[in-house]
């Protein structure tokens, strides 16, 4: 299957290339290490060509994914991920707004888990940069991802 032309499949409409998982599981940190992504697009329009979608709310915006399209899915604890949004909320590092229940990231995470594709457990994500780039049909950056992961060590998740 040939993925340099993400348009190219007839019907309705793209081939998606999409890493997904809970908010608080890397997603943006992932999107600065794939240079041809977008973090969090507003629709699907939005997307160019070729690029990759990261986004933890993407099975809101693009629901007709099909079985030619490229899934990873980052799966992160629940509750880890709520403890991880509800601190980050607290320190002021997140957009004001209601921190959703722990429920909401317990039905989001079943969602994600039953994609089809490429998982990878979030505490596992660096160690499995290289096999997400080659499923993704990228090349993996070893400088920048040693590069990347120093800038990390300042953040928490």
């Amino acid at each position: 299957m040939n993925y340099s032309d993400i348009n190219s499949r007839p019907g309705s409409g793209k081939k998606y290339r999409v890493i997904t998982g809970l908010p608080r599981s890397r997603t943006f940190w992932l999107s600065q290490f794939f240079i041809d992504s977008i973090h969090e697009p507003k629709d699907r329009l939005s997307v160019p060509k070729d690029h990759i979608i990261i986004d933890h709310s993407f099975i809101d915006k693009f629901i007709d994914l099909t079985d030619e399209s490229l899934i990873v899915s980052v799966l992160r604890d629940p509750s880890d991920s709520f403890k991880s949004f509800k601190r980050a909320k607290e320190n002021g590092e997140l957009p004001i707004g209601p921190i959703p229940p722990l429920s909401w990231f317990q039905t989001r995470y079943d969602i994600i888990e039953s994609l089809p594709g490429l998982k990878v457990y979030f505490d596992l994500l660096d160690e499995r940069l290289d096999s997400i780039a080659s499923f993704l049909h990228l090349r993996y950056d070893l400088d920048r991802h040693h590069k990347l992961l120093k800038e990390r060590l300042v953040r928490s998740y």
